[in-house]
């Protein structure tokens, strides 16, 4: 909320299953509120009901509720209201995140939704949103990428190139060794690895890969714990 006091009981949800509501608000200090321009008060969530390409108005009005402000002289000031439309979209996939350590988390989607881009900023209301950095990687049936937890970070999801990494195979190589492979449709990686899954420096694997048939495989000794990756 952006004003001081405003909270859920400050809305009126009676009307809401008819598409109303309202809300009232009253300085908690009795004095007033300056706020920059572009600030925001609140945000609605709406339930979309309808298909795909239909349209619905949203719009400030003065019913039930009066439209009316005052500054600190209890003056009556003025109010403009602007309507917006909402439009129903193609069906967008829900994100799960979950943490992993104490500074990283998984972020992940279905994999039934392809072509979309995970993108981050710090702030809700303000700052540019990046797409957030390395490949998506396929994990189940799930896009999965992990990501520092350090400060605020809201995450969404927007249609563009899904890049994911190839699939990791690993296989027994006989007494103290394993297989690992990936398929040569997706060159230019590099296997790396370490002994924890959430902590510690990766390391390129060696030796090189080579090729057997249609993937890329290494033969690496198996001594005690160990997490591989492939990298771009």
């Amino acid at each position: 909320m952006g004003l001081p006091g405003l909270a859920g009981a400050n809305f009126g949800t009676t009307g809401t299953n008819s598409g109303t509501l309202t809300v009232a608000w009253d300085d908690p200090s009795g004095t007033f509120q300056s706020l920059s321009n572009g600030a925001v008060l609140f945000y609605v969530r709406f339930q979309l009901l309808g298909s795909n390409g239909q349209n619905s108005q949203v719009y400030i009005n003065g019913t039930p509720t009066d439209i009316e402000a005052a500054d600190e002289h209890i003056q009556i000031v003025p109010v403009s209201v602007v309507p917006g439309t909402v439009s129903v979209g193609p069906q967008a996939p829900r994100l799960r995140i979950a943490q992993i350590s104490n500074n990283q988390v998984i972020v992940a989607w279905p994999t039934n939704f392809a072509g979309f881009v995970l993108q981050s900023r710090p702030e809700l209301a303000t700052d540019a949103w990046v797409n957030v950095p390395g490949l998506v990687s396929i994990v189940g049936n799930e896009y999965t990428v992990t990501n520092s937890m350090a400060g605020n970070r809201f995450y969404r999801l927007i249609q563009g190139s899904t890049v994911t990494n190839p699939e990791l195979h690993i296989k027994s190589g006989g007494a103290g060794f394993v297989i690992l492979s990936w398929s040569t449709n997706s060159p230019g990686f590099t296997l790396q690895s370490r002994t924890s899954v959430a902590t510690g420096n990766w390391s390129d694997v060696v030796p090189s890969p080579t090729i057997v048939g249609q993937e890329y495989s290494v033969t690496n000794a198996s001594i005690g714990n160990r997490f591989y990756r492939l990298v771009k």
